[in-house]
């Protein structure tokens, strides 16, 4: 149902387009995805750990190409 349509992300672009009278003819949204478009997805990551994920699988998933480490003693 378009009426009760609604964004479920933040990380969208607005496009006016305007007739040759100055008044807006179109509105268009393009979504990127859910969520802002950086970092970890809540909704994912409680997925990943009742699928038995622990949080260095559910981090290094997220976060590409780091290093989990402990830095204290």
């Amino acid at each position: 149902d378009r009426e009760n349509a609604r964004l479920p992300s933040t990380n969208f672009q607005i496009t006016l387009t305007r007739g040759v009278n100055g008044h807006i003819d179109t509105t268009r949204a393009d979504g990127f995805g859910n969520g802002h478009g950086v970092g970890m997805c809540q909704c994912g990551a409680l997925g990943r750990s009742r699928a038995g994920q622990d949080y260095r699988q559910i981090l290094s998933s997220y976060y590409t190409g780091v290093e989990i480490r402990s830095i204290y003693h």
